[in-house]
């Protein structure tokens, strides 16, 4: 995995901000720009930057829930030596954690209502998909089988789980059905494709991150049989980590173009990109219940 281990973790861009106007929707991400890995808070138009966690453990790979009240985020602050899962609200206060064993327990995914959190963790040896009963507290196994399965996400009713997995020997998407167990693939070829992200305007139309072109770029693809793959980026460098907006009409993602990763945004047809940040190393954008990759 590139960027961060796991067990670590031609476009045109316009100026940071683009002129862009404040819509009330706030995206979070990871940001190094401090000296330390911590989640921040921006407005969508990337004004009003704000850090939220002032730990000296690393924070990262933030999600927040659908009614952007409540962040849940991977942190190795316990001391252990291992990542865990963790949540707060959206203003940094009352940090909880949610996950404590010895094994590794990242890449937080909420179900659409918050009840339920989806992660990936090796306690059974290797990388699997995990979920959590936040009513219950309990926690079962989805994935098995060879092969580590990561970047789990909800699909907008919540009844199936989108994933990157290289079960085949390289990674693929794959969607599970939590009602019935079953699953169908949606991408096959020799190369990397991770880190899917559903539509909440659409929930047949998914975008992930391929490097089917030598860096990362992001795809789009009709989640019920993976036809209809269309390329949205062409930037040199990689271009990753993509989440729709809460209306659907863009995309987030990070990406490597100005030589560093920056937080960009553009509208859902691959149009309009424009960058969000313009200091340190920023990554994971998330606007609402989703889960992103590679550490």
């Amino acid at each position: 995995m590139r960027r961060f281990s796991l067990f670590f973790l031609a476009a045109l861009a316009v100026g940071c901000g683009g002129g862009a106007k404040d819509d009330g929707e706030r995206v979070v991400f990871t940001s190094n720009r401090d000296g330390n890995s911590e989640i921040y808070l921006s407005w969508t138009s990337g004004k009003k930057q704000r850090r939220l966690t002032f730990d000296r453990g690393r924070d990262f790979q933030p999600v927040l829930r659908s009614d952007r009240q409540e962040i849940v985020f991977t942190s190795d602050r316990g001391g252990e030596g291992d990542y865990e899962l963790y949540s707060m609200d959206i203003d940094g206060r009352n940090v909880e954690r949610l996950t404590s064993n010895t094994f590794l327990d990242a890449d937080p995914a909420l179900s659409p209502d918050g009840s339920k959190i989806a992660f990936v963790s090796d306690r059974g040896g290797t990388e699997k998909i995990y979920l959590l009963d936040r009513t219950s507290g309990t926690v079962r196994q989805l994935t098995s089988g060879t092969g580590k399965d990561q970047t789990p996400t909800f699909n907008p009713d919540g009844t199936e789980i989108a994933y990157s997995s290289d079960a085949d020997g390289d990674f693929e998407i794959y969607v599970l059905n939590l009602a019935s167990g079953a699953i169908r693939k949606l991408t096959s070829n020799a190369f990397t494709d991770e880190a899917p992200s559903y539509s909440p305007a659409d929930p047949n139309a998914l975008v992930y991150a391929t490097d089917r072109h030598g860096d990362f770029e992001v795809y789009r693809l009709d989640a019920r049989d993976g036809t209809g793959q269309s390329r949205l980026t062409f930037a040199a460098g990689d271009d990753s980590f993509p989440v729709f907006s809460r209306d659907g009409s863009k995309i987030f993602f990070d990406s490597e173009r100005r030589g560093t990763s920056d937080i960009f945004v553009m509208d859902a047809t691959g149009e309009n990109q424009r960058w969000l940040t313009n200091e340190g190393t920023n990554t994971n954008p998330d606007t609402r219940s989703r889960k992103i990759g590679r550490r």
